[in-house]
């Protein structure tokens, strides 16, 4: 695994682990889960990422573009 990406997982690990220790609410959930997708994933926030996205009769906090369709 590439240092870089090693370092980035480490990080985010922490922040994630500090999150869950903080109970944090949905929407910091969400914030943190974007920033992980955009600095360690490389997606791109305007146009591989959405918030409140629908599947069927359920609404999900996130989604991101994989394949050119959003899960």
């Amino acid at each position: 695994m590439d240092k870089a990406i090693r370092k980035s997982l480490q990080q985010y690990a922490q922040v994630f682990y500090d999150g869950r220790q903080k109970n944090i609410n949905e929407a910091d959930t969400v914030m943190y889960l974007t920033r992980f997708f955009t600095d360690v994933l490389g997606y791109d926030l305007f146009s591989e990422i959405t918030k409140e996205f629908q599947i069927r009769d359920r609404y999900w906090a996130a989604a991101g573009l994989v394949d050119t369709s959003l899960r």
